[in-house]
């Protein structure tokens, strides 16, 4: 019983699997992301008291304005990227991408 659910969840065996899998995937971990972000907030909100619940708010608020403005589409285009190209050219694309996003973060740091 395990080792059927194992290897559905863990080999590409058709196409349809592989579908019903990584849907099966990215699910779990926007469920677990948000279920995590709740129980942080929840906690945060019971420790910190209304002060400074208002400032961690500002603080959350502004990592997730700066997270959107430094991204710019550089994850889409890499992995739209790899997916297309051959492995030498892969290894070209990971540091330009990470070296692109830092380069966009440093004036982020100063905010």
């Amino acid at each position: 019983m395990i080792s059927d659910i194992k290897s559905f969840l863990l080999t590409n065996q058709t196409t349809s699997q592989t579908i019903l899998k990584n849907t099966f995937w990215l699910g779990t971990g926007k469920i677990g992301g948000r279920l995590l972000r709740t129980i942080l907030v929840i906690y945060a909100a019971r420790i910190l008291g209304p002060a400074e619940r208002g400032v961690f708010s500002y603080a959350t608020n502004l990592v997730a304005i700066l997270a959107v403005l430094t991204n710019f589409g550089i994850s889409a285009i890499f992995t739209r990227e790899t997916a297309k190209n051959t492995t030498e050219i892969k290894n070209e694309i990971l540091p330009t991408s990470f070296f692109l996003k830092l380069l966009i973060s440093c004036p982020a740091l100063y905010l």
